[in-house]
Protein backbone atom coordinates (compact mmCIF):
# COMPACT_ATOMS: atom_id res chain seq x y z
CA UNK A 1 0.00 0.00 0.00
CA UNK A 2 2.52 2.50 0.82
CA UNK A 3 4.17 1.99 -2.84
CA UNK A 4 0.69 2.47 -4.13
CA UNK A 5 0.20 5.81 -1.79
CA UNK A 6 4.02 7.15 -2.31
CA UNK A 7 4.13 10.84 -3.40
CA UNK A 8 5.88 9.78 -6.92
CA UNK A 9 2.95 7.61 -7.47
CA UNK A 10 0.33 10.16 -6.99
CA UNK A 11 1.60 12.98 -9.05
CA UNK A 12 1.94 10.42 -11.56
CA UNK A 13 -1.47 9.44 -11.52
CA UNK A 14 -2.44 13.19 -11.61
CA UNK A 15 -0.25 14.07 -14.19
CA UNK A 16 -1.81 11.18 -16.22
CA UNK A 17 -5.48 12.63 -15.51
CA UNK A 18 -4.62 16.16 -16.47
CA UNK A 19 -3.17 14.92 -19.66
CA UNK A 20 -6.23 12.56 -19.99
CA UNK A 21 -9.03 15.89 -19.65
CA UNK A 22 -6.91 18.48 -20.85
CA UNK A 23 -8.17 18.64 -24.41
CA UNK A 24 -11.84 18.04 -22.69
CA UNK A 25 -11.32 21.09 -20.60
CA UNK A 26 -9.83 22.72 -22.84
CA UNK A 27 -13.02 22.41 -25.62
CA UNK A 28 -15.29 23.03 -22.72
CA UNK A 29 -13.67 26.62 -21.69
CA UNK A 30 -13.74 27.59 -25.27
CA UNK A 31 -17.57 26.92 -25.70
CA UNK A 32 -18.27 28.71 -22.84
CA UNK A 33 -16.08 31.59 -23.76
CA UNK A 34 -17.57 31.59 -27.47
CA UNK A 35 -20.74 31.54 -25.93
CA UNK A 36 -19.82 34.79 -23.44
CA UNK A 37 -18.76 37.07 -26.84
CA UNK A 38 -21.29 35.43 -28.98
CA UNK A 39 -22.83 39.29 -29.31
CA UNK A 40 -20.09 41.95 -28.96
CA UNK A 41 -17.62 39.58 -30.75
CA UNK A 42 -19.01 37.05 -33.08
CA UNK A 43 -15.77 36.59 -35.46
CA UNK A 44 -13.66 36.22 -31.82
CA UNK A 45 -16.70 33.64 -30.98
CA UNK A 46 -16.26 31.63 -34.39
CA UNK A 47 -12.44 31.37 -33.81
CA UNK A 48 -12.97 29.85 -29.88
CA UNK A 49 -15.36 27.55 -31.38
CA UNK A 50 -13.12 26.04 -33.93
CA UNK A 51 -10.73 26.16 -31.52
CA UNK A 52 -12.72 23.96 -29.32
CA UNK A 53 -13.67 21.50 -32.00
CA UNK A 54 -9.71 21.61 -32.83
CA UNK A 55 -9.67 20.34 -28.56
CA UNK A 56 -12.34 17.73 -29.43
CA UNK A 57 -10.58 16.36 -31.28
CA UNK A 58 -7.62 15.92 -29.46
CA UNK A 59 -9.68 14.33 -26.78
CA UNK A 60 -11.12 11.89 -29.17
CA UNK A 61 -7.45 10.92 -30.41
CA UNK A 62 -6.11 10.41 -27.09
CA UNK A 63 -9.11 8.44 -25.94
CA UNK A 64 -8.66 6.23 -29.02
CA UNK A 65 -4.62 5.91 -27.78
CA UNK A 66 -5.96 5.32 -23.95
CA UNK A 67 -8.34 2.65 -25.36
CA UNK A 68 -5.84 0.85 -27.61
CA UNK A 69 -3.18 0.77 -24.38
CA UNK A 70 -5.79 -0.48 -22.09
CA UNK A 71 -6.33 -3.58 -24.42
CA UNK A 72 -5.21 -7.37 -22.74
CA UNK A 73 -1.54 -7.05 -24.70
CA UNK A 74 -0.27 -9.25 -21.73
CA UNK A 75 -1.72 -12.01 -23.02
CA UNK A 76 1.07 -12.53 -25.71
CA UNK A 77 2.49 -15.44 -25.49
CA UNK A 78 -0.12 -17.72 -23.42
CA UNK A 79 -2.20 -20.44 -24.90
CA UNK A 80 -5.56 -19.44 -24.40
CA UNK A 81 -9.23 -20.47 -25.40
CA UNK A 82 -10.57 -17.04 -27.02
CA UNK A 83 -13.96 -16.88 -28.27
CA UNK A 84 -15.46 -13.87 -30.83
CA UNK A 85 -16.91 -12.45 -33.41
CA UNK A 86 -15.71 -12.68 -37.37
CA UNK A 87 -15.21 -9.33 -38.66
CA UNK A 88 -13.60 -10.45 -42.40
CA UNK A 89 -11.67 -12.17 -44.39
CA UNK A 90 -8.07 -10.90 -45.39
CA UNK A 91 -6.01 -13.21 -46.96
CA UNK A 92 -5.28 -17.45 -47.75
CA UNK A 93 -2.13 -18.88 -48.23
CA UNK A 94 -0.99 -22.67 -48.71
CA UNK A 95 0.88 -24.19 -45.15
CA UNK A 96 2.42 -27.88 -44.95
CA UNK A 97 -1.16 -28.71 -43.92
CA UNK A 98 -2.93 -27.15 -46.24
CA UNK A 99 -5.06 -24.01 -46.85
CA UNK A 100 -5.23 -21.52 -44.07
CA UNK A 101 -6.72 -18.50 -44.02
CA UNK A 102 -6.25 -15.27 -41.99
CA UNK A 103 -9.65 -13.60 -40.28
CA UNK A 104 -9.76 -10.17 -38.13
CA UNK A 105 -12.24 -11.23 -34.79
CA UNK A 106 -13.62 -9.09 -32.12
CA UNK A 107 -12.54 -10.64 -29.39
CA UNK A 108 -15.10 -11.27 -26.89
CA UNK A 109 -13.19 -12.97 -24.29
CA UNK A 110 -10.95 -15.54 -23.40
CA UNK A 111 -10.12 -18.02 -20.29
CA UNK A 112 -6.55 -19.47 -20.09
CA UNK A 113 -6.44 -23.30 -21.00
CA UNK A 114 -6.77 -25.55 -17.84
CA UNK A 115 -8.73 -22.33 -16.03
CA UNK A 116 -12.76 -21.79 -16.61
CA UNK A 117 -12.56 -18.64 -15.42
CA UNK A 118 -13.94 -16.59 -18.16
CA UNK A 119 -12.45 -12.49 -18.76
CA UNK A 120 -14.44 -10.56 -21.17
CA UNK A 121 -11.96 -7.96 -23.61
CA UNK A 122 -12.11 -5.81 -26.70
CA UNK A 123 -10.12 -5.03 -28.96
CA UNK A 124 -9.65 -7.40 -32.21
CA UNK A 125 -7.17 -9.80 -33.32
CA UNK A 126 -5.86 -11.67 -36.34
CA UNK A 127 -6.76 -15.44 -36.21
CA UNK A 128 -5.11 -17.63 -38.83
CA UNK A 129 -6.98 -21.07 -39.08
CA UNK A 130 -7.89 -23.88 -41.68
CA UNK A 131 -9.27 -22.58 -44.92
CA UNK A 132 -12.18 -24.98 -44.11
CA UNK A 133 -14.94 -23.99 -43.14
CA UNK A 134 -15.71 -20.47 -44.38
CA UNK A 135 -16.62 -18.33 -41.24
CA UNK A 136 -18.31 -15.29 -43.28
CA UNK A 137 -18.88 -12.04 -40.90
CA UNK A 138 -20.25 -12.04 -37.98
CA UNK A 139 -20.06 -15.66 -37.10
CA UNK A 140 -19.58 -16.17 -33.55
CA UNK A 141 -16.87 -18.74 -32.62
CA UNK A 142 -14.27 -20.07 -30.72
CA UNK A 143 -11.10 -21.40 -30.65
CA UNK A 144 -7.56 -22.62 -28.60
CA UNK A 145 -4.60 -21.01 -29.68
CA UNK A 146 -1.14 -19.56 -28.78
CA UNK A 147 -1.50 -15.99 -28.67
CA UNK A 148 1.68 -13.94 -30.19
CA UNK A 149 2.22 -10.36 -30.44
CA UNK A 150 2.02 -8.40 -33.99
CA UNK A 151 5.42 -7.41 -34.92
CA UNK A 152 5.76 -4.69 -37.84
CA UNK A 153 8.51 -3.71 -40.30
CA UNK A 154 9.13 -0.97 -42.56
CA UNK A 155 7.62 -1.95 -46.05
CA UNK A 156 7.95 1.55 -48.03
CA UNK A 157 5.12 2.03 -50.48
CA UNK A 158 2.60 0.12 -48.32
CA UNK A 159 0.22 1.19 -46.34
CA UNK A 160 1.05 1.65 -42.79
CA UNK A 161 -0.10 -1.73 -40.74
CA UNK A 162 0.09 -0.07 -37.22
CA UNK A 163 -1.57 2.43 -37.38
CA UNK A 164 -4.13 0.70 -39.44
CA UNK A 165 -3.93 -2.15 -36.59
CA UNK A 166 -4.44 0.70 -34.00
CA UNK A 167 -7.68 2.35 -35.56
CA UNK A 168 -9.21 -1.49 -35.82
CA UNK A 169 -8.22 -2.03 -32.47
CA UNK A 170 -6.09 -4.93 -33.70
CA UNK A 171 -3.33 -5.76 -30.93
CA UNK A 172 -2.74 -9.42 -31.11
CA UNK A 173 -2.60 -12.48 -33.30
CA UNK A 174 -3.22 -16.24 -33.30
CA UNK A 175 -2.18 -19.16 -35.05
CA UNK A 176 -3.93 -23.05 -35.13
CA UNK A 177 -4.06 -25.83 -37.58
CA UNK A 178 -5.90 -27.84 -35.62
CA UNK A 179 -9.94 -27.61 -36.77
CA UNK A 180 -10.80 -29.47 -33.92
CA UNK A 181 -10.24 -26.73 -31.28
CA UNK A 182 -12.79 -24.50 -34.12
CA UNK A 183 -16.58 -24.33 -32.24
CA UNK A 184 -19.06 -22.52 -34.12
CA UNK A 185 -21.19 -20.90 -31.31
CA UNK A 186 -23.72 -18.68 -33.47
CA UNK A 187 -24.64 -18.51 -37.12
CA UNK A 188 -23.86 -15.35 -39.15
CA UNK A 189 -26.55 -12.16 -38.16
CA UNK A 190 -27.25 -9.06 -38.67
CA UNK A 191 -27.42 -5.88 -40.38
CA UNK A 192 -23.20 -6.38 -40.97
CA UNK A 193 -23.60 -9.62 -42.48
CA UNK A 194 -26.62 -8.35 -44.64
CA UNK A 195 -24.64 -6.00 -46.01
CA UNK A 196 -21.43 -8.66 -46.99
CA UNK A 197 -24.29 -10.73 -48.16
CA UNK A 198 -25.23 -7.63 -50.35
CA UNK A 199 -22.01 -7.34 -51.83
CA UNK A 200 -21.30 -10.88 -52.74
CA UNK A 201 -24.56 -10.46 -54.61
CA UNK A 202 -23.30 -7.26 -56.49
CA UNK A 203 -19.97 -9.25 -57.43
CA UNK A 204 -21.86 -12.19 -59.10
CA UNK A 205 -23.82 -9.63 -60.85
CA UNK A 206 -20.49 -8.05 -62.06
CA UNK A 207 -19.12 -11.85 -63.19
CA UNK A 208 -21.99 -12.29 -65.35
CA UNK A 209 -20.21 -9.45 -67.51
CA UNK A 210 -16.48 -9.03 -66.23
CA UNK A 211 -13.70 -11.93 -65.73
CA UNK A 212 -13.27 -12.91 -62.65
CA UNK A 213 -10.12 -10.57 -61.57
CA UNK A 214 -12.23 -7.36 -62.60
CA UNK A 215 -14.84 -8.57 -61.17
CA UNK A 216 -13.41 -8.25 -57.86
CA UNK A 217 -11.12 -5.59 -58.36
CA UNK A 218 -14.52 -3.44 -59.25
CA UNK A 219 -15.90 -4.84 -56.02
CA UNK A 220 -13.00 -3.73 -54.13
CA UNK A 221 -12.82 -0.95 -55.29
CA UNK A 222 -16.36 0.23 -54.25
CA UNK A 223 -17.06 -1.50 -51.09
CA UNK A 224 -13.61 -3.11 -50.02
CA UNK A 225 -13.14 -6.79 -49.58
CA UNK A 226 -11.97 -9.53 -51.57
CA UNK A 227 -8.38 -8.22 -51.24
CA UNK A 228 -7.17 -12.41 -51.53
CA UNK A 229 -8.81 -12.56 -54.33
CA UNK A 230 -6.81 -9.80 -56.57
CA UNK A 231 -4.16 -10.72 -59.10
CA UNK A 232 -0.89 -10.70 -56.90
CA UNK A 233 1.00 -8.73 -59.37
CA UNK A 234 -1.94 -5.79 -59.12
CA UNK A 235 -1.36 -5.93 -55.40
CA UNK A 236 2.76 -5.74 -56.34
CA UNK A 237 2.11 -2.89 -58.99
CA UNK A 238 -0.34 -0.40 -56.12
CA UNK A 239 2.69 -1.24 -53.36
CA UNK A 240 5.68 -0.09 -55.80
CA UNK A 241 3.81 2.69 -56.89
CA UNK A 242 2.68 3.52 -53.77
CA UNK A 243 -1.40 3.33 -54.82
CA UNK A 244 -2.06 0.65 -52.44
CA UNK A 245 -4.20 3.28 -50.67
CA UNK A 246 -6.79 2.97 -53.43
CA UNK A 247 -7.87 -0.09 -52.48
CA UNK A 248 -9.76 1.28 -49.07
CA UNK A 249 -12.66 3.19 -49.00
CA UNK A 250 -12.52 6.95 -49.40
CA UNK A 251 -14.48 9.65 -51.33
CA UNK A 252 -12.88 8.72 -54.38
CA UNK A 253 -14.68 5.08 -54.01
CA UNK A 254 -18.14 6.87 -52.49
CA UNK A 255 -18.12 8.41 -55.87
CA UNK A 256 -17.36 5.69 -57.89
CA UNK A 257 -20.43 3.84 -56.29
CA UNK A 258 -22.79 6.71 -57.03
CA UNK A 259 -21.81 7.13 -60.57
CA UNK A 260 -22.54 2.95 -60.41
CA UNK A 261 -25.85 3.64 -59.15
CA UNK A 262 -26.75 6.26 -61.32
CA UNK A 263 -25.45 4.11 -64.18
CA UNK A 264 -27.71 1.55 -63.05
CA UNK A 265 -30.71 3.82 -62.26
CA UNK A 266 -30.26 5.35 -65.71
Amino acid sequence: MRGLLSPERVVWELRQLMCGSFPYIGGVMLCCIAAAMLRRYPQAACIAVAAAFFFAGAGRLQLAADTYEALPHYVAGADLQLQGVIKEQRNSFMSEKGEMTRYVMALEGFSYVGDRKFRPAGGSMYITIPAEPIYEPETNISLTATVQPIRYYRNSGMYDARHRDKEQSVFIKAYTEDRRSLRLLREPQGWRHWLYRLRETMTERFLTILSRDSAHILSSLLFGGHYEELPPDLIESFSITGLIHILSVSGSHIALLLAAVQLIGQ
